[in-house]
């Protein structure tokens, strides 16, 4: 038999050098590529032992060509891109890298609920513009014993859970599938999906992407919101109805919102989000950090080579 052969299909990191001196020291081919289209990603993968993915599509049709691949490997928490039923079918395994960044994102949303709070983005604009005067934030509360919702409680919820105990916050949280066990350790209350929108005065989603998910966050689930709640959201822009949250941001149910992700990425200038002032956008950069990126691409290529030895794999989903 032939050397291994693992194939990249894309990737938008500065560097993959890590990954490439990995595979390549475990003594395995490495083939790079920027396919956008499943077209582009059978002609590259058709061959490969072990596929990584970034974004392009790896669909049905793309998984059915594979004639020998061993691990399909996302470098990022969702796999979205990648057919899973698919993969299964042909008994291929799929991983992705959970944990790289989850102290970055936690600390955004901190960060995110912080600035919401004290209105620091309509402080900072007013002060720019010359206006030194802070009467233009008012209404502003303490954070203090303020109640936070998370709705999703796996790792990166219980950090932020973690981290809001600095600020005596009480932490309610709906995960259908979360360990009790779990929540206990980090003083958090499970509780049902209702009972999180009606209580929080901030909500932050920590939730995939999938057919339950799905506009979770719709008319209903605002209508239910505690009125002047704050939304966070740095999980998947789908799971937010987004014309429903500019409708309860307008009316005032949802006082401010702070979102890192959005259905559509980029967002145009003409979208209502740009022309609120209660609303905080960054763009999909909660998870990065130098060093957030130096561990994914680590956990990425020592994946593969596990694969490729048939050693157990970390992350299989």
């Amino acid at each position: 038999m032939g050397r291994c052969h693992v194939v990249m299909t894309d990737y938008k990191y500065d560097s993959i050098s890590i990954i490439e001196e990995t595979i390549k020291a475990a003594g395995y081919d490495f083939s790079v590529y920027q396919c956008s289209t499943a077209k582009e990603v059978t002609a590259a993968a058709k061959e490969a032992d072990a596929l990584i993915t970034h974004f392009a599509p790896i669909t049905r049709e793309v998984i059915g060509t594979l004639t020998h691949c061993r691990l399909i490997i996302r470098g990022a928490v969702g796999v979205d891109n990648i057919d899973l039923e698919a993969a299964r079918e042909r008994k291929i395994p799929v991983a992705n890298v959970p944990d790289y960044g989850r102290n970055d994102v936690a600390n955004h949303v901190i960060l995110l609920m912080l600035a919401a709070n004290k209105k620091l983005c309509l402080l900072n604009d007013a002060v720019k513009r010359g206006a030194w005067d802070f009467n233009l934030a008012k209404p502003i509360h303490r954070i203090e014993g303020k109640t936070l919702g998370l709705l999703g409680f796996g790792g990166i919820a219980r950090m932020v859970a973690k981290k809001s105990r600095a600020f005596s916050m009480r932490v309610l949280a709906y995960d259908p599938y979360a360990d009790p066990a779990a929540a206990g350790e980090q003083e958090v209350e499970l509780t049902g999906l209702e009972r999180v929108l009606e209580e929080s005065d901030y909500i932050s989603l920590h939730l995939p992407l999938n057919a339950e998910t799905f506009h979770l966050m719709n008319k209903e689930a605002f209508s239910r919101m505690k009125k002047g709640c704050v939304v966070i959201n740095t999980s998947r822009g789908d799971v937010l109805e987004e014309e429903s949250l500019c409708r309860a941001l307008e009316n005032g149910t949802v006082s401010a919102a702070a979102l890192d992700v959005l259905s559509r990425e980029t967002i145009a200038p003409s979208h209502p989000f740009c022309k609120m002032e209660q609303v905080i956008l960054t763009p999909h950069s909660a998870w990065y950090s130098e060093e957030s990126v130096e561990t994914l691409l680590r956990s990425v290529a020592g994946e593969v080579v596990r694969a490729l030895r048939g050693e157990p794999l970390r992350n299989a989903l």
